[in-house]
């Protein structure tokens, strides 16, 4: 349908030959056509109070250009090219936990309003780097795969911890103001043990600390929250708003 209604279009001279797909042209005229508001087939500025960043899009996606974009439902990797797009552009075919990984990404947690660069992610992303992985086990993956970069190593780990600290449900558990701080101290060490690679000379502890740290920082604001009687909000995570109910 869209084909056949491009064709008639450019038939009546409503839209250029030299008009390509995914352009602000395009666009204007598909809006126009529907009588669509302005921000039809645009990317918002904001998601859940958070700026959705411009950003280098993969290089084959552009045909070599160099271009940047919104894209808030992307995480690191190109799926289509399977390309890493960190600072440096790299190939990750060979690694198919990051392949995965990505996926996972897109099917959860821009859901949730996470983004590749939400805070929820540079935390996780530190974790990985602190302690779930250790050199060794990276040189491992590097030996395997022939990718040098170490966050695109780690990536498929720092995916597994942003989803579970965005689960509504571990959030309301662990971050329940009743439990003590033993209990967020064991919860955070459980799943640390579900996500750090066994061996090698990782130092788990240190992401496990991290994370400890944030769970009773996200309890003693849902604390006084609730004796307030007052929504709990956390505007450096915005992690309390996946809670159905964070005052209780």
């Amino acid at each position: 349908m869209g084909s056949f209604t491009e064709h008639a279009l450019r038939h009546r001279g409503l839209l250029p030959a030299s008009v390509a797909r995914d352009t602000p042209a395009r666009a204007a005229v598909w809006r126009a056509l529907g009588t669509l508001p302005a921000t039809a087939f645009t990317t918002p500025p904001l998601l859940h109070d958070q700026p959705v960043t411009e950003r280098g899009v993969c290089r084959r996606c552009s045909h070599g250009a160099t271009a940047t974009a919104r894209l808030p439902g992307w995480g690191w990797v190109c799926v289509r090219h399977r390309i890493w797009l960190g600072h440096n552009q790299i190939p990750v075919a060979t690694a198919a936990a990051i392949l995965a990984a990505e996926r996972r990404f897109r099917a959860s947690l821009p859901w949730r309003g996470v983004l590749h660069d939400s805070p929820v992610m540079l935390l996780a992303g530190d974790c990985v780097a602190a302690g779930l992985l250790g050199a060794r086990q990276l040189a491992e993956r590097a030996a395997a795969t022939g990718i040098s970069d170490a966050v695109a190593l780690g990536y498929p780990e720092q995916v597994r911890l942003a989803r579970a600290l965005t689960h509504g449900a571990f959030l309301a558990t662990a971050t329940a103001p009743d439990r003590t701080d033993h209990d967020r101290t064991r919860i955070a060490a459980t799943l640390v043990a579900t996500i750090a690679v066994p061996g090698g000379d990782a130092e788990p502890w240190r992401a496990r600390a991290r994370i400890t740290a944030l769970l009773h920082r996200l309890a003693d604001i849902r604390r006084s929250a609730a004796h307030l009687g007052a929504p709990a909000t956390d505007p450096d995570t915005n992690l309390l708003r996946l809670i159905p109910d964070p005052r209780q």
